[in-house]
């Protein structure tokens, strides 16, 4: 990640390649909406990327997943807060 990062730095931000990677290599360690930030960064660049297209679609797939289980954890949570309160 980091000489990914140095290269888009030396290329003034210039190269889709190497923006796309970034975001990919983001999404693929789950660190989905920063990923998304760079992966429609590099479409702006190269708008017919399958590449990016398919990458940008896959982050976005699996962000919404993720707030769905956070999303249910709170409900969870909430649940088990209301019950302890009604014991008590």
């Amino acid at each position: 990640m980091v000489s990914a990062r140095k290269a888009n730095e030396i290329n003034n931000e210039k190269e889709a390649w190497i923006i796309l990677n970034i975001g990919n290599m983001l999404k693929n360690k789950g660190f989905y909406s920063e990923g998304i930030k760079y992966l429609e960064k590099g479409l702006e660049i190269d708008k017919n990327s399958d590449y990016a297209h398919d990458r940008l679609a896959t982050s976005i797939k699996l962000r919404q997943e993720e707030q769905g289980k956070v999303e249910d954890k709170a409900k969870e949570g909430g649940m088990l807060l209301w019950q302890f309160q009604i014991t008590e």
